[in-house]
């Protein structure tokens, strides 16, 4: 089995739909979006003692003589990071969905309304999973702990099971690309 024989019929016979069908549906990936904008506000509450008391030792804001403009920078600084890094992330949503729907069409599970690809529930899991481990254990950065990459070689691992009723027949081939993909999906978690 290749990686095209793993795509469905699309509805309506001969014709070809006008809109391509995603395999991750909208509303799960503006329902991640939002999750994932929810944990960035709270994260960025939570580092912003630490990030106050870095920026109050560099010598640009010795040289401020009002602690209020200093504590604007910080602020501003903080809602520009949340907006970019939401902005990062959705770019990042739909570029796997593009992905996951060329290449993997016919891994998907769900109805209509929550429908989730194999590389949709890789992005998914991992990217909120890494911002809600930073949560919990109050890291600055994903980076900081060994935890974060264990959790994300495991969602990467364990993703591809989900839907493997759709590719228990393929060659080892397709096997290894799947399981390839899901790693650099879940990778780029890290970053984000």
């Amino acid at each position: 089995m290749t990686l095209s024989s793993l795509s469905v019929e699309q509805p309506g016979g001969d014709k070809p739909s006008r809109r391509p069908q995603r395999n991750t549906s909208p509303l799960v990936w503006m329902c991640s979006a939002g999750a994932l904008l929810g944990l960035l506000l709270l994260r960025s509450k939570q580092l912003h003692g630490v990030v106050a008391g870095k920026v109050a030792q560099t010598d640009a804001a010795r040289a401020i003589s009002d602690p209020a403009v200093t504590e604007l920078a910080v602020n501003v600084g903080f809602y520009v990071g949340v907006v970019l890094s939401t902005l990062l992330s959705t770019l990042y949503f739909s570029l796997t969905s593009i992905a996951e729907s060329t290449f993997f069409p016919g891994l998907k599970r769900g109805g209509f309304r929550f429908r989730v690809g194999l590389l949709g529930c890789t992005a998914i899991v991992s990217l909120l999973g890494v911002q809600l481990v930073s949560l919990l254990l109050s890291l600055t950065s994903p980076k900081d702990s060994w935890s974060t990459f264990v959790y994300v070689a495991l969602v990467a691992a364990c993703s591809p099971f989900m839907f493997r009723k759709q590719w228990s027949s393929s060659s080892s081939t397709t096997t290894a690309a799947i399981f390839a993909t899901s790693l650099a999906t879940a990778a780029v978690s890290l970053a984000l």
